[in-house]
């Protein structure tokens, strides 16, 4: 019996060892948002067509028009090319929802509007290091 509970100690001891402690650095694109002090809004304004480019599974750039946004997810969204995406709800043919609808087939946590000079800056943070 003793041994039984030994190797039941070690085993679990051996669990707790082998997983990865998660990781603690914030993400770039949270700290761009928060020292940009973007202000989100609750609706991207859309029209027949919207641009993406995807940073990586938690944000998105959209651009509709005129007017520029950055999106972010509720959760890690598949890419884009992703054959098991959902489609997209949408309550409204002319705007993006904030808390309501999807894009690429994902839901919306947050949008914030920003600014062509923004848009270089987290298209370089997104990049690779080995593609700078």
């Amino acid at each position: 019996m003793k041994n039984y509970t030994l190797v039941i100690a070690a085993a679990l001891l051996g669990a707790c060892a082998a997983t990865e402690p998660k990781d603690e650095r914030p993400d770039a694109i949270d700290d761009f948002i928060h020292v940009s002090e973007l202000e989100e809004v609750r609706r991207v304004r859309t029209k027949d067509r919207v641009d993406q480019t995807v940073l990586n599974d938690n944000y998105v750039i959209v651009e509709s028009g005129r007017e520029t946004y950055l999106l972010s997810y509720l959760s890690p969204c598949p890419d884009v090319y992703d054959r098991r995406r959902q489609p997209d709800y949408r309550s409204d043919p002319n705007a993006i929802w904030v808390d309501r609808d999807t894009f690429r087939g994902c839901r919306i946590k947050a949008a914030y509007p920003i600014t062509d000079a923004q848009v270089l800056e987290l298209k370089e943070m997104a990049r690779l290091p080995g593609e700078r």
